[in-house]
């Protein structure tokens, strides 16, 4: 192949990513709902770089569990996942990344680390990891993962994620903004509810 058929088609495929990416960006952004967000965001990254599975956990007020969210995986498997031994340090030290994390083998890479195996309850070999920050906080990771025998994440791939972690940020940060007002209103709405029952009460006894 010519160098000018070789950058046509490197072209090609930049122009097939960015609308990729736009799409992506633009359906993450169809809801404010918290939950619903979470899950768009982590379906569209497994679209985005083709993997077979994808996880997303997002951070919490300190001390409480932070939210997660899987694709690609059924009921069982996310049980499994859920309650394997280990299963909390595993995801604290990809949740703790603060740069992207590109393996082939996600095994010899813990190995090398000196971290004791993990016994997945899927088969998992590729991962590509990606941390969300907002405003310079981290916000929380996104995970994706391809099974034995499947193909390798590539470089564009983890550009790809990085990119699209950076807009997914905003969107979280602002479906979290929503959560908390909707709270809040729902909280002074019944505290109303409850302070105007009271005065009711407190007239009929004074009647």
């Amino acid at each position: 192949m010519s160098r000018e058929k070789e950058l046509t088609q490197e072209i090609k495929t930049l122009r097939h990513r960015l609308t990729q990416l736009t799409e992506a960006s633009l359906r993450i952004n169809e809801s404010l709902d918290f939950d619903d967000v979470l899950q768009d965001v982590v379906d569209s990254a497994r679209t985005l770089t083709e993997s077979r599975y994808g996880a997303i956990t997002v951070f919490r007020e300190a001390g409480e569990e932070p939210d997660l969210i899987f694709s690609g995986l059924t009921r069982e498997e996310r049980h499994g996942l859920l309650n394997m031994q280990g299963g909390e340090r595993f995801f604290r030290y990809l949740s703790g990344l603060k740069k992207p994390l590109r393996v082939s083998k996600i095994g010899s890479h813990f190995e090398a680390l000196n971290m004791p195996e993990f016994l997945l309850p899927v088969t998992v070999n590729a991962v590509l990891v990606a941390p969300i920050r907002h405003q310079g906080v981290g916000v929380g990771t996104i995970y994706l993962s391809h099974g034995a025998g499947d193909r390798k994440f590539t470089p564009e791939d983890e550009e790809t994620l990085v990119m699209f972690a950076s807009q997914a940020a905003m969107v979280i940060a602002n479906a979290r903004r929503y959560r908390v007002e909707r709270q809040a209103r729902t909280y002074l709405r019944d505290a109303d509810r409850h302070l105007a029952g009271g005065c009711r009460g407190f007239r009929r006894e004074v009647g």
